[in-house]
């Protein structure tokens, strides 16, 4: 719905972003550093936002495309992503760094927030997470994670964090109630 092509600095609040079941992705921030001056993606904030019934709420990077290539210290304030196929946040690049997610909440998507479709790295803060279909917070590629004082109600997984070889991940739990259930993947 918006390519956030080169932005930084910039703020978006009180907005909804409804995807109506056929947009692919709410706000997208990735460079292209090819064919626009300026500077790489830095210091977004988005605050008190809706992303409602797409694929994924907000992106750092598209998968599969030459841009993206700075993508970081994006801040998700009190916001909220409802039925969402894939994800309501999703970091898709190895700059897409330092997602900072607030008191946000997430009901009915597939994933909460995940770094599955690429890599990147992300934090989640005092937020809440319903009836995720597949796992509130889905990690493949390695970096440092926190997710502290989330509370997680009747998701299939609390937390999903796939094998992606030698490379350990740093994760910080703490203070995290869940009527989730805990399952060891196979």
């Amino acid at each position: 719905m918006l390519w956030a092509n080169g932005v930084t600095y910039s703020r978006w609040g009180r907005i909804t972003w409804d995807g109506a079941n056929t947009a692919g992705i709410g706000v997208a921030h990735k460079w292209d550093h090819l064919n626009v001056p300026g500077y790489a993606t830095s210091a977004i904030e988005h605050s008190d936002e809706v992303f409602q019934d797409m694929k994924r709420g907000i992106v750092g990077r598209g998968p599969g495309s030459t841009y993206g290539w700075n993508d970081a210290e994006v801040s998700i304030i009190r916001s909220k992503f409802i039925r969402n196929s894939e994800a309501g946040v999703s970091v898709e690049s190895w700059n897409a760094l330092n997602y900072w997610i607030w008191d946000s909440e997430f009901t009915n998507n597939a994933r909460g927030v995940t770094n599955i479709f690429c890599c990147g790295n992300f934090h989640v803060y005092r937020s809440v997470f319903c009836s995720s279909s597949i796992a509130d917070i889905h990690i493949h590629n390695t970096s440092y994670f926190s997710f502290r004082g989330k509370t997680s109600i009747g998701s299939d997984r609390f937390l999903l964090a796939e094998h992606i070889g030698q490379n350990s991940a740093p994760i910080t739990v703490q203070t995290t109630r869940s009527s989730t259930r805990l399952r060891q993947m196979p």
